[in-house]
């Protein structure tokens, strides 16, 4: 259990309202799964597009290309130096496919390695939160889930600077994580959360 549920127990503890705090907490849980879900239902299709034309590419540059490069040879005709390319293109994905594969493994492991420090986190959460089409979605997402969190929080007595704390950390994206950070930094210093909030590019 982390912060969020131990400190919502708490202030149920307190307040003689456990209860209450369980079904908020019961609440909350159902809506996470429902969001989440719609999330990677949104990100399946695109997922899936990517991965077909990847494959497509493949077994054009493997099967197809050499066939057009035989029908160029018989011809006698001086090939165009884009199909040239391409040919060239098709002659490395046969001879070293065992290099693609594993540069694409080698790839896609060195990005999760990244994505995993705190200075990587950073970069790539400010390359999603500002990509096209899926930059709203995963900018909306994480909005959505620290007001979801921050509104059980306070509706179950938990503090203010308490809850802006714990809210923030369960964003997702480092970004805007750090943005409700300083608004919590803000309040403390008996300021508007509208002040911080109203002047990041990233809050809509």
């Amino acid at each position: 259990f982390d912060r969020l549920y131990i400190n919502l127990m708490k202030a149920g503890e307190e307040s003689g309202s456990i209860d209450q705090i369980l079904d908020r907490l019961a609440s909350y849980i159902e809506k996470s799964i429902r969001i989440v879900n719609k999330v990677k239902g949104a990100l399946y299709y695109p997922a899936g597009i990517l991965i077909v034309a990847f494959i497509v590419v493949a077994v054009i540059l493997t099967f197809v290309i050499p066939k057009f490069e035989e029908l160029f040879k018989s011809s006698g005709q001086d090939i165009p130096w884009l199909t040239k390319q391409v040919v060239a293109l098709s002659h490395f994905m046969i001879d070293y496919w065992y290099l693609v594969i594993g540069g694409l493994v080698a790839g896609i492991y060195s990005l999760i390695v990244y994505y995993r420090s705190a200075a990587g986190r950073t970069v790539c959460d400010q390359i999603f939160i500002r990509a096209p089409l899926f930059g709203s979605l995963i900018q909306k997402s994480a909005i959505a889930r620290f007001s979801r969190t921050f509104s059980t929080m306070i509706g179950c007595g938990v503090p203010i600077l308490e809850g802006l704390d714990i809210s923030a950390r369960v964003v997702g994206n480092s970004v805007l994580e750090s943005t409700f950070l300083k608004a919590k930094d803000v309040i403390s210093q008996g300021k508007s959360i509208v002040i911080p909030l109203a002047q990041d590019p990233y809050i809509p």
